[in-house]
């Protein structure tokens, strides 16, 4: 849940799971998003407020945290859109349905 995760620490502490994580270990990671949506942009307020944590981050950055693992179809996207049971429509997805992504990785070596 990397929206817990401040700026000045994710890299770090996202990094150090990685490195013990053992060959063919899977990596799954969610975050706030911001897409630029004022909405998504909002949660991050209030959730900063209310917690004092929660950082949005875009979908760019969200992937990097995983580093040289490599992603599983469909990568990291909308939690709407990994692996739904029924069909979803990508283009119109609900409001709530865009505050977050999510993604999963393999340690290959």
């Amino acid at each position: 849940m990397l929206h817990y995760l401040s700026p000045d620490v994710v890299d770090g502490v996202v990094a150090a799971y990685r490195d013990v994580l053992a060959p063919g270990s899977h990596l799954f990671m969610t975050s706030l998003v911001d897409t630029g949506l004022p909405q998504q942009q909002e949660l991050a307020r209030i959730t900063r407020e209310n917690l004092e944590e929660g950082w949005a981050r875009t979908p760019a950055e969200i992937e990097a945290q995983f580093g040289d693992f490599e992603l599983v179809e469909p990568g990291v996207t909308y939690t709407a859109l990994w692996r739904p049971e029924g069909p979803v429509d990508p283009d119109h997805l609900a409001p709530g349905e865009q505050l977050g992504m999510a993604g999963v990785a393999i340690k290959r070596r």
